[in-house]
């Protein structure tokens, strides 16, 4: 039952997410979630001990003044979705969110859980070059595992921190054709494409990256995705025995005997921090600010700039972050690595480096930030 504190549309937003084994991944749950609200502006400016966020410049200066505060409780009343999160787990990380979801009691958002046990069996035999093992495949199950009354859904990885309002990446789902089940950003890494696209998938060029999934369900349902994913992985596994990113590897070979089955989400809704990601595939700048409309409507708003209005105008800000290196900044969590204050050259796209920086600073704000902040 929906209580919410917003008026609501009577669309619901659905995001799964997958949480195997250990606790890690539950607290990048939960802080990747602290982001969705923050940027859905469900947050409380009145407490000082909720506003210690640092804007992202040499100067290090104080993100939020407390004109900035109110104005982002206050302003844009706009009617919100209800938000309901499909946690795919093991026990521990079931034990943890659910007890996590009960005592934070966010309005109008739901949680429903789904034991991997009960699906485990029918990927266990599937090998898998990801730290997450043959576990990684659940995701292709994802139509059997959501029940049948949900269209759509929204697939996130744990490690991911939104830049805009949630709401805008589902309006993605509108843009679909009547062909087109399944959105997905291209692959910014180029290993990727060397390892195995040149040869399963060379069609789709660079690959697409599955940290994010855009999945109209009704559509790949009627289409028997569950047969059609089941037969490539079985072939891929005949050549390649193990596959280095698992369920990417068989989406992206299903995709390219199905182009028209595919919608390319704009790469800044995916932007890769993994080692080897080329900033050329997806030139972005990142803006720590609240919304750049806000911005310019408000006459009083007074903030330095650390980057030229043409690199702004000429590079999209950053939609949604994906940290998919192998050490993750939870790992580091309460002491966080040292690193120099990302610093914004006025002349340029942002670094991977700078990207990095500026995701482990944004995380380590939201993750010692008392999840009471927010509602």
């Amino acid at each position: 039952m929906y209580q919410p504190y917003y008026d609501f549309h009577n669309d619901t937003i659905h995001i799964a997410m997958l949480l195997a084994d250990g606790i890690d991944n539950c607290y990048q749950a939960e802080t990747q979630i602290k982001s969705i609200l923050f940027h859905q502006k469900r947050w409380y400016p009145s407490k000082d001990d909720c506003c210690h966020f640092k804007h992202f410049t040499h100067i290090n200066s104080n993100w939020l003044t407390a004109n900035d505060r109110v104005q982002s409780f206050n302003e844009a009343k706009r009617e919100r979705f209800p938000i309901v999160f499909h946690f795919i787990v093991d026990q521990l990380p079931y034990e943890f969110m659910n007890r996590l979801m009960s005592d934070w009691g966010l309005d109008g958002i739901s949680v429903q859980f789904y034991p991997i046990k009960n699906y485990e069996a029918r990927v266990r035999s599937f090998k898998s070059g990801h730290h997450a093992g043959h576990k990684s495949y659940l995701k292709l199950l994802i139509t059997q595992i959501l029940p049948t009354e949900i269209k759509k859904v929204i697939v996130l990885d744990a490690d991911i921190l939104l830049n805009d309002d949630i709401s805008n990446l589902w309006s993605i789902f509108d843009e679909f054709s009547k062909d087109q089940c399944i959105g997905i950003a291209a692959e910014q890494n180029p290993t990727f494409y060397s390892n195995m696209g040149k040869r399963f998938w060379p069609a789709l060029g660079y690959g697409y990256n599955a940290g994010i999934l855009l999945i109209h369900l009704t559509k790949l349902r009627a289409r028997g995705w569950d047969e059609i994913w089941m037969k490539t992985a079985f072939n891929l596994m005949r050549e390649k025995r193990i596959l280095p990113t698992g369920e990417q590897d068989v989406i992206n070979a299903v995709l390219n005997r199905n182009k028209h089955w595919l919608y390319e989400i704009p790469c800044k809704w995916n932007i890769q921090l993994s080692a080897f990601s080329m900033r050329e595939r997806c030139p972005v700048v990142w803006e720590f600010l609240l919304n750049r409309d806000d911005d310019n409507n408000n006459n009083n708003y007074r903030r330095k700039k650390t980057l030229r209005d043409d690199i702004v105008l000429q590079y999209p800000n950053a939609k949604l972050i994906h940290f998919n290196a192998h050490v993750k900044p939870e790992y580091f969590f309460p002491t966080p690595l040292r690193f120099p204050l990302p610093f914004d050259k006025s002349d340029e796209y942002h670094s991977t480096i700078q990207l990095s920086r500026k995701y482990f600073q944004l995380y380590y704000n939201l993750r010692s930030m008392s999840r009471y902040c927010f509602l």
